[in-house]
């Protein structure tokens, strides 16, 4: 079965319950500049030694910038045992996020 993906707003609504936890594989950088509220940053080049951070029993949304490198991160977790019907990729990520208004931060900029 293939990872399944959702668009901004449904996360943004389904990440309101507590069964649901965002993770952004973008760099330190990246998430500093602009992230979605709530999400924990756990970057792609640090996944390998982190994953096991990521709670297995909530339903996982990856985002990062547009979806490839989140989709890498949900394969890798499905690879290691994460069930993947509980893994979802972000289409579109921040940038999509962003620009539909939902709730997010940037730190440098004193939002």
């Amino acid at each position: 079965m293939p990872i399944g993906e959702m668009n901004p707003a449904d996360a943004h609504q389904r990440l309101a319950g507590n069964d649901y936890q965002l993770i952004d594989v973008r760099e330190p950088d990246e998430f500093a500049d602009v992230h979605a509220e709530g999400a924990v940053n756990i970057p792609l080049s640090q996944f390998a030694e982190r994953y096991h951070e990521i709670p297995q029993g909530p339903q996982t949304v990856l985002i990062c910038r547009s979806g490839a490198r989140s989709m890498q991160a949900a394969q890798f977790l499905a690879q290691n045992g994460y069930d993947e019907t509980r893994l979802h990729n972000l289409t579109g990520g921040t940038n999509d996020w962003v620009a539909q208004d939902l709730p997010h931060l940037r730190p440098g900029s004193g939002e």
